[in-house]
């Protein structure tokens, strides 16, 4: 019943069923990702770039980037692992970044997926596993990792240059199978992947129960029923419930 969020320009909000449309804001400045850990009684919120701050049990916000040399694109992206264990989370800028203690401290993980500029734009879990993770950039590549927590090898897939990954959901029983979102003109705008990032293929449907010709911004897989698919776009909603066959 309780909500918040980073709202870029207008800092991170808390809101929720009992204050209705009285919202509060927890922390100041440009309002990023964020995540809540129920088991460790923990919030987590960011600036611009890598930034991560967390709250324990309602104290003020502290920093959470130790160990961090990286710097993120301006909404730079970090996860928090969905599993019960609720430790393990992820970041990157120029490569990918681990931590293994709810974000005391971090650690790189590989090698710079760019030398020179922040690429990393979405991240990807899997709820089954704390092994498998995807990397999106804003230059159209996938990285995958299926050993992710011994192993800091990362495989690449050039799937559309020039187009921003902008989201990537896994699906929370199986960590082969997941999609992304691209958010461009012209080209595929949804991809899914059903042998943990090896193969890509358009799933944007066609005609009238296709995903127009729009940027794609998100998608979320239903962890009820995981043929029902939901992406936002620069039009609004779509969702399929065949698993992405069709809108």
């Amino acid at each position: 019943t309780a909500f918040f969020g980073g709202t870029q320009d207008n800092a991170t909000n808390y809101g929720g069923v009992a204050t209705g449309a009285n919202w509060a804001t927890i922390l100041g400045g440009d309002g990023g990702f964020s995540a809540y850990s129920a088991a460790r009684k923990t919030i987590y919120a960011s600036h611009f770039q890598i930034s991560i701050k967390r709250s324990v049990n309602g104290a003020p916000f502290v920093g959470s980037t130790t160990g961090i040399t990286d710097s993120g694109i301006f909404v730079a992206p970090f996860s928090l692992h969905p599993s019960g264990q609720q430790t393990v989370m992820w970041t990157g800028g120029k490569k990918m970044w681990q931590s293994k203690n709810g974000g005391t401290s971090w650690a790189s993980w590989g090698p710079n997926f760019n030398a020179t500029q922040p690429v990393v734009s979405a991240i990807g879990l899997a709820a089954s596993s704390t092994n498998v993770v995807y990397a999106g950039s804003w230059d159209g590549s996938i990285w995958t990792n299926n050993k992710a927590q011994t192993a800091k090898t990362w495989v690449k897939r050039a799937l559309q240059p020039g187009a921003w990954v902008s989201s990537i959901a896994v699906n929370p029983q199986n960590p082969l199978v997941a999609f992304a979102t691209f958010s461009t003109f012209g080209a595929i705008h949804v991809a899914y992947t059903g042998d943990g990032g090896k193969n890509w293929f358009n799933s944007d449907g066609s005609g009238a129960t296709g995903i127009p010709d729009i940027p794609a911004l998100s998608v979320a897989i239903d962890p009820l029923n995981t043929d029902r698919i939901f992406v936002g776009t620069d039009f609004g909603v779509f969702v399929s419930l065949d698993e992405g066959l069709t809108w």
